[in-house]
């Protein structure tokens, strides 16, 4: 601070230095105080009463530099008992602007308090002290307000007519004995996401119910913002994810919008990872809304259309294919096997008319006879090659079911076994062995093994004929003990080997095999059997005819 001293002449201003304790002349009076400011005429007025009543005052002034002072003015006795006024200055500018500051402070605080969209109340001892909004409360909303036990979400009818929605928050103030009361009022907030829940459920529902799937992807953020259930069910049901369909529209031309709305679709194809193709047809629209590109995708799932498509192709080809077959296997019936008939029924005319005329020619009847066994081995080299071929073109009949073998092969035994010079003796370990086989195929391949067996046999040759089970595994085996014939023709060794050829093939279809030793005198098949018997058990001679085995055993044996 500044010390000044003002003699009772008002003539001469004196300035006080602490650290020499003494006075010196710094200015006349008028020089100090210039009385044209009207400021200096008021302190000058101040000094007047201070000589007069001896009374001290004090004042704050702004000097030109906008710097403020907190003045005194005291009456002093100084210079050889001089009296005078004391006039002490101190420098309070610093105090002025931090008041100022605080003054700008709170009343831009006191503004944002004002404008806070919800009521703030300060309550001291059961009562308001302090509101922001020029509201009054009455009645029951009063006692609200002050239950120090009512927060959060309240419900008040304000008539009968009239409720509103209302949240409520206290905070205790550090060390004094208030309340901060945040009060809410949600009613116009929660009525309008009331309406917008509303509305995004119609939309919703009616999204949801078209079989298109739709997908709503952010373009700035590329995150997915909605789904619809059509396009969920579509990936729960291809195996897919949305990265899937992300990539989809990531590799897609984007089209923005245009005035009428159209989407344009295209044939798009996705492969999920268990490695199928599915197809939509697919479009998508690029809208701005609020500065943001948001990306519409539709899907139109058209994998089941391209599915039928593809096999109705694929059935209109297999059944070219299999009339292309069928017309191939019966032009081949035709041309092979209708020569051979006109030939064998020619012959067997020619010796019915020499049986009725009476005409014996040892010579004649003996080359008819050849005539017609050649024939027969012709015939039966014709089926076995249409047989053959009908294997090769997978046109070869199957009609498999569960069947109990071993009742097949035993009525086998029991028919051969009526030719005279044939003894087959049959022996099994098991009554019941279950095979999923087609009957009329196994009674054709067995009959014809044991004809072969037969046919390189001596007259009354043993023929033992077994079956046996080793787990899944069936064993049937046919074998002649004794020595075999040595006078087969080398047109009867064709027809059996073409025989047993055919044989094997026919076994491949139920994954046997086939094993032949000694020239056709030791005969392995191996089958699989099945354990599990749970299933209806078909009889598999009943629906065989007849005269069937004799028929297939005779092709060959009569040869």
């Amino acid at each position: 601070m500044d010390i000044y001293f003002i003699d009772q002449s008002l003539t001469n201003i004196y300035e006080y230095t602490v650290e020499s304790n003494s006075l010196y002349k710094i200015s006349e009076f008028n020089n100090f105080f210039n009385t044209e400011i009207f400021s200096n005429l008021k302190i000058l007025e101040m000094i007047y009463n201070v000589l007069y009543d001896c009374e001290e005052h004090g004042f704050e002034i702004k000097d030109e530099k906008g710097r403020y002072y907190n003045c005194r003015l005291i009456p002093n006795t100084l210079i050889q008992g001089t009296l005078g006024v004391l006039l002490i200055k101190e420098n309070v500018s610093e105090q002025y602007n931090i008041k100022a500051i605080h003054e700008q402070k709170y009343n831009e605080f006191k503004s944002i308090i004002d404008n806070i969209p919800y009521d703030l109340i300060l309550e001291k001892d059961k009562k308001i002290i302090y509101q922001n909004k020029k509201i009054k409360y009455e009645g029951n909303m009063i006692n609200l307000l002050l239950d120090k036990n009512i927060n959060g979400d309240i419900i008040y009818n304000q008539s009968e007519d009239k409720e509103n929605d209302f949240f409520i928050k206290r905070i205790n103030l550090d060390n004094q004995n208030e309340n901060l009361i945040i009060l809410k009022d949600l009613s116009e907030h929660n009525s309008l996401v009331t309406k917008m829940k509303l509305s995004k459920q119609k939309y919703e529902s009616f999204v949801d119910i078209i079989p298109e799937g739709v997908i709503i992807i952010d373009n700035n953020s590329k995150k997915i913002k909605y789904t619809n259930k059509s396009l969920n069910y579509i990936l729960e049901k291809y195996n897919l994810n949305c990265v899937n369909i992300y990539s989809l529209i990531e590799n897609s031309t984007l089209n923005y919008c245009d005035l009428l709305f159209n989407m344009r679709f295209e044939h798009k194809k996705i492969t999920n990872y268990l490695n199928e193709e599915i197809h939509f047809e697919f479009a998508n629209m690029v809208l701005n809304i609020n500065n943001k590109n948001i990306i519409i995708g539709v899907f139109r799932d058209i994998t089941q259309n391209i599915n039928n498509n593809i096999i109705k192709k694929k059935i209109e080809e297999e059944t070219y294919i299999h009339k292309t077959k069928n017309d191939f296997l019966i032009n081949l019936s035709h041309e092979l096997k209708t020569p051979v008939n006109l030939i064998y029924l020619k012959n067997q005319l020619t010796r019915s008319l020499c049986e009725k005329n009476s005409i014996v020619d040892i010579g004649q009847v003996n080359l008819l006879n050849k005539e017609l066994k050649n024939i027969k081995v012709l015939m039966n080299l014709v089926e076995s090659i249409i047989s053959l071929e009908k294997l090769n073109l997978n046109f070869y009949e199957d009609n498999r079911d569960y069947h109990n073998i071993v009742e097949i092969l035993e009525n086998i035994a029991i028919k051969l076994n009526k030719y005279e010079d044939i003894n087959i003796i049959f022996d099994t370990d098991s009554e019941e062995i279950f095979v999923l086989i087609d009957p009329y195929n196994l009674i054709k391949v067995i009959a014809r093994l044991i004809s072969i067996v037969c046919k390189y046999s001596n007259n009354k040759a043993l023929i033992s004929f077994d079956i046996k089970q080793n787990k899944d595994k069936i064993n049937i085996h046919i074998y002649n003990k004794n020595k075999t014939k040595e006078n087969i023709t080398e047109n009867e060794a064709n027809v059996m080997e073409t025989a047993a050829i055919l044989c094997k093939l026919v076994l491949n279809l139920y994954c046997g095999k086939l094993e032949i030793k000694q020239r056709f005198n030791d005969v392995n098949i191996e089958l699989q059997s099945v354990n599990n018997i749970d299933y209806t058990l078909r009889n598999g001679l009943e629906l065989i005819k007849e005269d069937f085995i004799e028929e297939e055993f005779q092709k060959i044996y009569n040869l």
